[in-house]
């Protein structure tokens, strides 16, 4: 049960190992229609690139990790298992159908060749160099990290220390087959995907080396382009020499013309604002005269308003005096009448005298 559990764990593993794969593949076949658009989408998705191949060496060594966890689980289930108390050497043992032990090879923690090795800081550490140093930064992890493993195989079995004297003998060879099987298989996914890798890194390398090509041809071009440049300025520089000369002379001249303008300029402002205070002093008098002619109308107005007065109370006193005499000529008229009627009221012979009369 357990088997099946870290068997399917190394098929996810594995499963995500070829994903993975293929998308850094596709990644760098991205094809373009010029140099200039590869070379932009190089170093746009050279990052990415480089997180991929993190995650890439992560799953790896979770792979490596569960390979190690199953050998040791193997060894464990492997009766007899032998370990030198004085080496530190990782050794299993295998027999043939036959009964015979075979050769034998031993992986010692002393070998300089297995020095463990940080895949993760060393590329951390190379992100800021070239392409290339990464891409051998790239080859010695997967080396480090694939080595101690690899040689624990040989044609697909483990092997043991040669010198190491132990001889053991297995209980039980049908459970050793299976293990060696599984191992088999393992080591031939294990090799699958470091050739994939190696494919993955000599694509990059091509890739790189085009594009350092291309880059040294397009400075060459840029150079080229710009010597080309300086040559038609120096010549422009040549011909326009006395145009630029003429010039000069004509803006010297305008600007005499223009400092003789702003004299002018200058001296009619000063005419201006003469002639500005005399029209201000014209203005001043102006108003005190018509000030003392407004003074003068108020005066006239009052002697006229006060004649017309004096002209309607003599009007009125002489109506006053018409309507007296004429009332007293109406009075003495009614005297008269009545005096008259008194005096002839009596014979009517003096009536018609005085009537004649």
């Amino acid at each position: 049960m357990v088997r099946n559990h870290h068997h399917h764990l190394w098929y996810d593993v594995y499963a995500e190992l070829n994903r993975k794969t293929k998308a850094m593949m596709k990644l760098i076949e991205t094809e373009a229609d010029s140099f200039a658009q590869r070379a932009e989408m190089y170093y746009k998705k050279r990052p990415e690139l480089i997180n991929m191949v993190q995650d890439s060496y992560k799953a790896q060594r979770s792979l490596l990790e569960q390979f190690d966890q199953l050998q040791s689980e193997n060894r464990t289930r492997l009766p007899r298992l032998s370990l030198s108390p004085t080496s530190s050497s990782v050794s299993d043992h295998y027999y043939d159908r036959g009964g015979k032990r075979s050769t034998t090879m031993s992986l010692s923690s002393d070998d300089d060749h297995h020095e463990p090795f940080d895949c993760k800081s060393t590329i951390s550490s190379g992100m800021g160099d070239g392409d290339q140093d990464q891409i051998q930064t790239y080859d010695r992890c997967r080396q480090s990290t694939s080595s101690s493993h690899s040689e624990l195989f040989h044609d697909g079995v483990v092997v043991e220390d040669s010198d190491s004297g132990a001889e053991s003998e297995v209980d039980d060879p049908v459970v050793e087959d299976e293990a060696i099987s599984a191992n088999t298989g393992f080591a031939a996914q294990v090799e699958n995907v470091e050739k994939e890798y190696d494919e993955v890194v000599k694509k990059l390398k091509e890739e790189v080396e085009q594009v350092k090509e291309e880059n040294r041809l397009l400075k060459e071009q840029l150079w080229q382009k710009d010597e080309e440049k300086r040559e038609v300025i120096r010549q422009l520089s040549s011909a326009n020499v006395e145009r630029e000369y003429d010039e000069v002379e004509k803006k010297l001249n305008l600007k005499a013309e223009v400092e003789e303008l702003k004299e002018e300029n200058r001296l009619q402002k000063e005419q201006l604002s003469q002639k500005d205070e005399e029209k201000r002093e014209v203005i001043r008098q102006l108003s005190s005269a018509m000030e003392i002619l407004r003074l003068e109308n108020a005066e006239a107005r009052k002697l006229k308003k006060k004649k017309k007065k004096q002209q309607n109370d003599m009007a009125e006193e002489r109506s006053s005096e018409k309507r007296s005499h004429h009332r007293v000529s109406s009075e003495l008229e009614k005297l008269k009448d009545s005096i008259f009627t008194k005096l002839f009221q009596g014979s009517p012979i003096s009536k018609g005298r005085v009537t004649v009369l």
